[in-house]
């Protein structure tokens, strides 16, 4: 993860060194904002987002506004703030899906489905879990592991206990056959707080 931030941030300094609008751009939301939004930091996330929206409305950049329109409605679910977050998430990712852009789709509907969970609309998230899943069976498996960790959250609160588990392990399964290791921290840590909740803290 640091690694990868500081290849973020090495592509960034080199969009400003070039002075094109359009790179700079990109960098700060395909590499920067998208990076930070993995390592769990909202707040400068939605930083980064903001200030590349600024420049694509600027720079009439239009894909590239509403992928910075798409990681600032993240970070903000990232920072707890999921209620507005989601319904403008929303409208962005129906305008992402019908253009021919599909990159880091998965991602965002995790974030989606996150947001569902955040606030009590539990069968939409399995909805946009369900959707999410279909395009992981199609080879977009980049985010399978980070689905399947949301996806056990979202059968927790219903009570799901033993098809939850099963998510969790699953998103643990993926993340290590995938080296993913953030990934697999995270669901790892998901599958423990699940394991002392059920009292079987040995497991954990």
């Amino acid at each position: 993860p640091d690694q990868a931030r500081d290849y973020a941030h090495l592509a960034g300094t080199e969009g400003e060194k070039l002075g094109h609008a359009y790179w700079l751009a990109l960098a700060k939301t395909l590499g920067l904002c998208h990076v930070h939004l993995l390592r769990r930091e909202g707040e400068r996330a939605e930083e980064i987002a903001t200030s590349a929206l600024r420049i694509a409305r600027d720079g009439h950049y239009q894909t590239i506004e509403l992928a910075a329109r798409i990681y600032r409605s993240c970070a903000q679910i990232e920072m707890g703030n999921p209620h507005q977050a989601l319904a403008t998430l929303e409208e962005d990712l129906a305008l992402y899906q019908a253009s021919e852009h599909r990159f880091f789709f998965t991602l965002y509907l995790a974030y989606q489905a996150r947001a569902c969970c955040l606030t009590g609309e539990i069968e939409r998230g399995l909805d946009v879990i369900a959707v999410a899943l279909d395009l992981v069976n199609g080879g977009d498996r980049l985010y399978e592991a980070e689905l399947h960790r949301i996806h056990g959250d979202l059968l927790l609160s219903t009570n799901r206990v033993d098809r939850a588990e099963t998510a969790y392990q699953r998103a643990v399964e993926v993340a290590a056959k995938q080296e993913a290791h953030g990934l697999h921290l995270r669901a790892s840590a998901s599958l423990a707080r699940f394991w002392q909740a059920q009292g079987r803290q040995p497991e954990a």
